[in-house]
């Protein structure tokens, strides 16, 4: 059907690193989740337009779906995704130069993870905040301390490789 066509389209030029072509059948896709009324793909249309955004490093465009995919997450109580979106809103946040707003980011998708009891996810976010203090805004005691609280819960759930990213 129209929606898996479309669906291959987008994962096809994606793979051969064309966003613009990509990003023009994912806003198709989009377009025809909302005329179906399938409210149940719309935020992951969303959030999959907001990605290949910020692969084509069209930042604002890629901020303003995601968020739109996050509110929807927000309002359904989906804090899995919601969780991820915050993530994802933070890394992009901080491709475009734009840190105040990814800690911000990474600090609602600590919150959510640590919530939900996801140690792991807590320790990355913990990671990432650590890496905006350390290289983008040169706050090492504030690095130390997220960089020492991620490898903690690292050790806690047994993640080798956390531990030694960290």
């Amino acid at each position: 059907d129209y929606v898996n066509l479309r669906k291959l389209a987008v994962d096809a030029a994606f793979k051969s690193g064309d966003y613009a072509k990509a990003i023009f059948h994912q806003q198709r896709l989009l377009e025809a989740l909302k005329r179906q009324g399938n409210d149940g793909l719309l935020p992951e249309a969303l959030y999959q337009l907001g990605i290949l955004y910020s692969r084509a490093e069209d930042y604002p465009n890629a901020v303003q779906y995601l968020k739109a995919a996050n509110k929807i997450w927000s309002d359904t109580d989906e804090l899995d995704r919601l969780a991820e979106g915050q993530a994802t809103l933070g890394v992009v946040s901080e491709n475009s130069g734009d840190y105040s707003d990814a800690l911000k980011n990474f600090d609602a998708s600590f919150k959510l993870y640590d919530e939900m009891g996801e140690m792991a996810d807590v320790a990355k976010q913990n990671r990432r905040i650590g890496r905006i203090y350390y290289l983008r805004l040169n706050r090492y005691q504030q690095a130390r301390e997220h960089f020492q609280a991620a490898l903690s819960q690292y050790q806690e759930v047994e993640d080798e490789v956390g531990q030694i990213e960290t």
